[in-house]
């Protein structure tokens, strides 16, 4: 078996979709204190760029929108968010690649220091079976799955992608 391997921001995508992720959270108006979040997120996203990123720093701060939520209803924004902030995003040439990859019979792996709850529905409507992502935690002994607003695991960021590879 062939594994082709695929980074998601900036590579199959036109941006960052945890960047774009964070507007929406702000439209939707899940987010207090939102000049100082997006201010504090741009921060981030250049510190990542530069390759200084404390990543527990970053999830702690982006996924405190999702705390108590249900997983249901995060699920449904992030299927509309998908729809209208991603797919069309997406390069060409990037869906050119996964079909070639496709046609030449590789395994197609979707690997992204972003969380699973963003990647996964986008690697779906990639057609791309297999995600390694930052897990979110959830509480599942709630009446209702609901979002914790922490990770689990370990991150698939910088050395960790190779690590969660193997």
């Amino acid at each position: 078996m062939r594994l082709a391997l695929f980074d998601l921001d900036d590579t199959l995508l036109d941006g960052d979709c945890s960047d774009r992720w964070n507007l929406w959270m702000f439209e939707q108006g899940w987010i207090s204190n939102a000049e100082t979040f997006l201010a504090r997120a741009e921060q981030m996203q250049q510190a990542y760029h530069a390759g200084q990123l404390k990543l527990e720093e970053y999830l702690t701060m982006t996924l405190a929108p999702l705390k108590n939520r249900l997983v249901t209803d995060v699920e449904k924004e992030v299927e509309r968010f998908v729809a209208t902030h991603i797919q069309p995003r997406i390069f060409a040439q990037a869906l050119a690649c996964l079909a070639a990859h496709r046609q030449a019979g590789d395994t197609l792996v979707l690997i992204s220091a972003s969380s699973r709850h963003l990647v996964a529905p986008i690697a779906n409507m990639l057609g791309i079976a297999h995600v390694l992502a930052v897990d979110l935690s959830i509480d599942k002994e709630a009446e209702k799955a609901r979002y914790t607003g922490e990770s689990e695991g370990i991150f698939s960021y910088r050395g960790g992608k190779v690590l969660r590879l193997q």
